[in-house]
């Protein structure tokens, strides 16, 4: 007889990937995957870094040359989609072209750090079947709000009933009503390009059809719209964004000043029916978890705001529009110094999108790639 030994089983073998974080001195680090975790380049993941837990973004595979005894392991991966890889390569280009650390271009990235946390569920109410053995007014109200088998949120069963949140409380704590937690997605109003068409002119017309046509391209492509004050530029670019938003786009709109972002709206608002989605410095926090989520769930929209709005995290974006484009604003002159136009030209090309830029005083630097044929 021949004794035979079971092989042992094999092992994954230990993986390690580069790790690009938001904070000083902004370079990748190698850390280890843990057995039965799985990342992809552009996830998100929690790894410890000097003590503390840090988000951080897979940038691709290990740079190697460490023993694996020396890395430390990713904790975890967040649930919500990794960064697109036009975005990916905007942040390795801001780094390279401005000289800056990449995990700083990445820092402008993740400006929004409660976007990125699980939003808390919904805390819904349903009928348990049950009743007390002492049926009040209050708790009958209760019963007769949730007769029809919906569950309803906390807020509108107070409301219907107008019972107090403790008698809830109770019939909850007793088993009589039945909770659930539930996701939703957020509400989006898409803008609708049939809202109010204007009448244009000829040459507002000729313009317009030649930016739709290069939407439709679906190719990188920078266009100059060049007209004098009051010539109704602004009405031939939303005629790009109709298209966009017919193709199923996310549409991007820079804007030099945030004292101008009001006033755009309201005329966007005239044309498309609905309030696009903002972005600058001065929107409370709420709305800009909101919007930074809104952009990178890839809801098909227009989203309006100053030069950071260049690094939200678009994963379906067909039109970026450079209004004002001369405007100084646009530069940024503490932290990772950029200039918003160049800085949207390239994500255009990344994204493989139509970049406009609109003026009626073009700066010199346009001037000059319109001439050499680059615009």
């Amino acid at each position: 007889m021949v004794k035979t030994t079971a092989s042992p089983p094999e092992q994954e073998p230990d993986r390690t990937v580069s790790v690009l974080l938001p904070v000083p001195p902004s370079r990748p680090y190698d850390y280890l995957v843990p057995r039965g975790l799985s990342v992809s380049t552009g996830d998100f993941v929690d790894v410890p870094l000097a003590g503390r837990r840090v988000l951080g973004v897979v940038w691709g595979p290990g740079s190697g040359g460490f023993p694996l005894s020396k890395l430390k392991s990713i904790i975890n991966r967040r649930a919500l989609n990794g960064l697109s890889l036009d975005l990916r390569n905007l942040v390795d280009w801001v780094g390279e072209y401005y000289a800056v650390p990449s995990g700083m271009a990445l820092r402008m990235v993740l400006s929004a750090p409660a976007a990125l946390r699980e939003p808390k569920p919904t805390k819904l109410y349903e009928d348990a079947g049950s009743r007390p053995a002492r049926l009040t007014p209050q708790r009958a109200r209760v019963f007769r709000t949730l007769s029809d088998a919906a569950p309803r949120i906390l807020s509108d069963i107070l409301l219907d009933a107008q019972v107090s949140s403790g008698v809830v409380k109770y019939l909850e704590a007793e088993g009589h009503l039945h909770v659930s937690y539930v996701h939703f997605p957020p509400k989006a109003e898409i803008p609708n390009p049939e809202h109010f068409v204007p009448k244009l002119s000829a040459a507002q017309e000729a313009a317009a059809n030649s930016l739709r046509r290069q939407v439709e391209a679906s190719k990188f492509k920078v266009n100059v719209l060049d007209g004098v004050t009051g010539a109704g530029k602004t009405e031939v670019y939303f005629e790009a964004i109709g298209t966009a938003l017919r193709r199923g786009y996310q549409i991007l709109i820079l804007v030099p000043e945030i004292a101008l972002t009001e006033d755009w709206i309201r005329r966007f608002e005239v044309r498309f029916g609905v309030r696009p989605w903002a972005w600058h410095s001065e929107i409370g926090s709420a709305s800009r978890r909101e919007n930074w989520r809104q952009a990178h769930s890839s809801t098909v929209g227009v989203f309006v705001g100053t030069r950071s709005a260049l690094f939200l995290p678009f994963h379906n974006l067909g039109l970026i529009v450079v209004d004002e484009e001369h405007d100084p604003s646009y530069k940024q002159e503490e932290g990772v110094f950029y200039n918003a136009r160049d800085v949207a030209v390239m994500r255009g090309s990344f994204a493989s999108c139509l970049v406009v830029l609109v003026s009626a005083t073009p700066s010199l630097e346009t001037h000059h790639n319109v001439n050499v044929g680059r615009y």
